[in-house]
């Protein structure tokens, strides 16, 4: 309950020490503007709607129509004519108040800008410590689209692929087991979304580094559904996140 009430309510919850730069001031503009457009699908965990209220929500009968409209779009199944009328029609309030809502974030965010830039170089020094260990140790990484066995470090496939590290879109974590972690590349350009995959065994010292590197950075991560946990894994285990997807 905590946490939910948390990701709704409180604007800094997004904000995490070793985001890149443009995530910083992605995350500083909707800090200010709060959630544009919370109409899309809620199990969405990339969009609008799992953002927290932002400063803008403090003008409170903007922010009732905007979520109680939301919430009419979210709910209405009909697919017939009717159906998608309605949607359209509820939507044009959200539509509307945004356009407010961009205009008080944007300014404020460039005016954030050179905060957010020292900032994130302060956390830039600590943040290339942290990938160290994804520099250094050599994996095993399979392209299930080809399957090409490729030995690399993380690190150097990431910059290989274009691949953002910290991005939850296009690199996951998940538990397989009480041992091994499965490193999912899910956004590899040219690939139409592969899956390629690096396999982590937390009882190799090395590669446990990897897991806490790709924790600290913010990895979108699937725990293992399994109650027994030793040391490592308990240290490595934090708050809750969403059931794995299929792979």
């Amino acid at each position: 309950m905590a946490s939910a009430f948390n990701q709704f309510f409180n604007p800094f919850c997004k904000f995490r020490k070793y985001d890149s730069f443009n995530k910083k001031m992605r995350n500083t503009f909707y800090m200010y503007s709060g959630r544009l457009l919370p109409i899309g699908n809620p199990g969405d965990q990339f969009g609008d709607d799992h953002r927290p209220l932002g400063f803008f929500d403090l003008t409170i009968v903007p922010t009732l129509i905007s979520e109680l409209s939301s919430f009419a779009v979210r709910n209405i199944q009909s697919p017939n004519t009717s159906g998608i009328l309605a949607r359209v029609l509820f939507s044009l309030p959200v539509v509307i108040i945004a356009i407010p809502r961009i205009l008080f974030a944007a300014p404020l965010t460039f005016l954030s800008l050179p905060f957010v830039a020292i900032a994130h170089g302060i956390t830039k020094i600590g943040r290339n410590r942290v990938k160290a260990p994804l520099k250094e140790e050599v994996v095993t990484i399979v392209d299930n689209g080809t399957t090409v066995k490729v030995l690399d470090t993380i690190a150097d496939y990431c910059k290989a692929k274009h691949i953002r590290i910290s991005s939850s879109k296009d690199v996951y974590l998940i538990q397989t087991d009480d041992s091994h972690y499965d490193v999912h590349f899910n956004n590899v350009p040219g690939q139409a979304r592969s899956g390629s995959k690096a396999t982590l065994d937390i009882t190799d010292k090395s590669q446990r580094k990897c897991i806490k590197a790709l924790r600290k950075l913010n990895v979108l991560f699937y725990p293992c559904s399994s109650p027994q946990k030793s040391g490592d894994e308990a240290e490595l285990d934090t708050a809750s996140k969403p059931a794995a997807p299929a792979v």
